[in-house]
């Protein structure tokens, strides 16, 4: 048996039980059928060439050579299932294209059966009988042409369809069926075209049919080509389900069970096949089932769905599953039992409990961040009040200081004049120490309008305690307290901070005050200093941000502070205390203005009956605190004849100038408004100007001194304002002025800033 013969013999096997295989899957598709009529005709031919191939002598050959010219209807079959695989048959008259393809190859058969009209006949090679050439007349130059057309027209319509799909499966299975079909027609041209070159090749039709059949059968195998019967067994897709399937009788027997069921449970499929399904629940679920009638609800409606229960494994575990019915009815529409779907929903279970418990933390977290707004808010709303109440507090102060101006400076002239015996002097000394008092409750309503503190050097609060502490004003406080106990728990490494020296005195004297105040009969003061920093943001009265802080703790054992009485402890004036017996009612209010000036923070901690602590945290700082100036005796700043030009718009505040400088010595010449000074600047010349920094109507002392400039390069000058040091005070100096005084200043403190400018070595000469 020579190797032709033998792959012969191969394709003949290999298509019976291809086409078998593929028909029985799904007789209805078209595909599948086509595949089918292709595999009998491959079979048919493989057969009949067998048997020529093998053939003892001529006669016996062409016998078989004259029953096998069926083998032309092959090709016809081909392009048919390249038709039904790609859709052509599906379209509109599709299904009908074919069959002029088999006519007219029949025709060619029986043309060949009655006289080799196409074909030559039987031919020995090497390889066996063969098919002879086709014959170089017209019929076989049509039978080539015909042929011809029908493979070429398969290959393209494979090829097309592979380049228009794009899922990937699919894609693969279309490029397994272009190869499987290209194979077989690409060996028939190779034929055609050998027989008319006279070139005499093996017969490649059925090699190449094997071949192709194999990439066919891959696909059929790696990407289920064709698909499954309808008719396919109930038992098996139940079999296959994932989710718990079991059919009972209506007397709640056990009738079908899936291999999901057995695989949840744990039973042989023995175990549970005629058994009460109750087995399948603890019996404690079995009795909720039956008490909330959920049999019952199937048999009247037909149905129930989504029914969280509790099963029971084998081993005794509850898995909660959801659990959806209907009923089994016959052709008469009898119920024959009932069916049920469970799916395990343990995962679920969790993850709901998973989601409930990240809700709980998302509402707990909802509502801390909601309170921390609220209490941000609260803060906001605070700050707003204290800024809008200083701003009015900043008017009235600064009124108040040229007022006050007469009352503080006048008495330092006329004790100049006044002998030591003189018995006035007592009245004078009376009158400027309240106007002192005066003055300094004005600080009060200046330091509470926040306009930034004058003076800004380095000190330490250490230092400031311990002033406060031997001072005057704490022995007078502590003799109408006499059973107040107090206590330093000050760190000796504390770090100093940038500020003002008499402001944070006022802070410490403040909350020593208030603290012994909530204590009339007894108790413990604790002041306590220590370095912190702060790595996280600190709730508390105050949102303190990170950062390195000196922290200053004032804490009592009095009476604490009430809820509802907590948001306005700082407000100016507001007290619970009695009237006329604690002070100006400023005291909270000065250190909340001071404790802002120097960028700090404010927090409170209070109980009812147990007490309060007040800690202030100042930015902290490294550097060193510097010596504290002593008083500086009248004769280091008395005049020498230089010429001064005062500018004020009151009155009051020109006169009161005008007397101190020409006491200490200077010539002076004052005026009333901005615009005033500059006219006198271009006709006369003056050593220094006392430049008042507000001015109504007309240009503030800032616009002053810039048009003064523009004309006297170089003018020395001093400000003064009722107000504290603020930003057009800064530009001023910042254009050449000299010191900052502030109403109402005192003989020395405004002749030894005058006295300070002029002695300065002009930077400009």
């Amino acid at each position: 048996m020579n190797l032709l013969a033998l792959i012969s013999l191969i394709s003949f096997f290999v298509y019976v039980y291809l086409g078998i295989l593929v028909y029985l899957k799904h007789p209805e598709s078209p595909v599948n059928r086509a595949f089918f009529i292709l595999s009998l005709f491959a079979v048919y031919t493989s057969f009949t060439d067998f048997q020529q191939r093998t053939a003892p002598d001529f006669e016996t050959a062409h016998f078989w050579f004259k029953n096998g010219v069926l083998w032309y209807m092959q090709v016809p079959a081909l392009l048919h299932f390249c038709f039904a695989f790609t859709g052509v048959s599906q379209r509109k008259g599709g299904r009908w294209l074919f069959f002029p393809l088999y006519l007219i190859s029949l025709m060619l058969a029986l043309l060949d059966y009655h006289g080799n009209l196409v074909v030559e006949g039987p031919v020995k090679t090497p390889w066996g009988w063969s098919y002879g050439a086709i014959q170089e007349t017209l019929i076989g130059n049509l039978s080539v042409a015909w042929f011809s057309v029908l493979l070429v027209t398969g290959i393209v319509l494979c090829l097309r369809y592979y380049l228009k799909v794009t899922e990937p499966e699919e894609k693969q299975r279309a490029k397994y069926v272009l190869i499987g079909t290209s194979i077989p027609m690409l060996a028939g041209v190779a034929e055609i075209v050998c027989s008319r070159l006279s070139i005499q090749i093996p017969n490649l039709l059925l090699l190449s049919i094997v071949i192709g059949g194999s990439f066919w059968a891959y696909a059929i195998w790696r990407y289920e080509l064709f698909v499954l019967s309808p008719a396919a067994s109930a038992q098996e897709i139940i079999q296959t389900m994932s989710d718990v399937l079991f059919l009972i009788s209506p007397e709640r027997k056990i009738k079908v069970v899936n291999q999901a069921t057995l695989n949840l449970f744990g039973y042989e499929r023995d175990e549970l096949v005629d058994q009460p399904v109750k087995i399948l629940f603890a019996p404690s679920d079995y009795e909720s089932i039956v008490k909330d009638n959920i049999l019952g609800e199937l048999a009247t409606n037909g149905y129930i769905s989504d029914v969280e229960i509790s099963v029971r494994t084998r081993h005794g575990e509850r898995i909660p599953i959801s659990l959806a019915g209907s009923l089994v009815r016959d052709r008469n529409g009898q119920t024959q039992g009932m069916a049920f779907i469970g799916r395990d929903i343990t995962k679920r279970k969790q993850q709901d409990a998973e989601l409930h418990h990240y809700k709980e933390e998302l509402e707990e977290r909802v509502q801390e961040r909601t309170a921390e707004l609220e209490k941000t808010y609260a803060q906001l709303q605070r700050a707003q009040k204290m800024e809008f109440m200083g701003n009015i507090a900043g008017g009235v102060a600064h009124d108040l200081n040229n007022i006050l101006s007469g009352i503080v400076a006048y008495p330092d002239l006329l004790l100049l004049e006044m002998p030591p015996e003189s018995p006035m002097k007592k009245s004078l000394l009376a009158i400027k120490r309240a106007g002192g008092k005066a003055a300094t409750i004005v600080q009060d309503l200046l330091t509470l309008a926040r306009r930034e503190v004058s003076v800004k050097e380095m000190v330490n609060l250490n230092g400031i305690i311990h002033e406060y502490l031997q001072s005057p004003e704490k022995h007078q406080l502590f003799s109408y307290y006499p059973n107040v106990q107090i206590e330093t728990h000050l760190d000796d490494d504390l770090k100093n901070l940038v500020g003002s020296h008499v402001h944070l005195s006022k802070i410490v004297m403040n909350l020593v005050h208030n603290g012994v105040e909530a204590m009339p009969d007894n108790g413990n003061l604790v002041i306590t200093t220590g370095n912190r920093e702060v790595t996280k943001p600190v709730p508390g009265y105050e949102r303190i941000p990170s950062g390195t802080y000196v922290v200053l703790s004032v804490g009592d054992t009095g009476t604490g502070i009430a809820k509802e009485d907590m948001e306005r402890i700082f407000e100016p004036f507001y007290s619970n205390k009695k009237m006329g017996k604690s002070g100006t009612g400023l005291g909270m209010a000065v250190v909340w203005g001071v404790v802002k000036d120097h960028g700090g923070f404010v927090d409170v901690e209070s109980r009812l009956d147990e007490g309060t602590t007040f800690s202030i945290y100042f930015p902290a700082c490294d550097h060193e605190v510097g010596k504290v100036a002593d008083g500086v005796p009248v004769t280091h700043y008395q005049g020498k004849g230089e010429r001064v030009l005062v500018v004020d718009d009151v009155a009051e505040q020109r006169d009161i100038a005008t007397v101190i400088l020409k006491k200490l010595g200077y010539d002076v010449h004052a005026v009333e408004s901005g615009e005033m000074a500059v006219a006198y600047i271009q006709n006369q010349t003056v050593d220094i100007l006392v430049l008042d920094m507000i001015m109504n109507p007309g240009i503030d002392g800032l616009d002053t001194y810039r048009q003064i400039l523009s004309t006297n390069p170089g003018q020395k000058a001093v400000i003064a304002s009722g107000f504290s040091e603020n930003q057009r005070v800064k530009e001023a100096k910042a254009l050449g002025a000299g010191a900052f005084i502030q109403k109402p200043y005192s003989l020395e403190t405004l002749g030894l800033a005058i006295r300070t400018e002029l002695d300065k070595t002009d930077e400009k000469t």
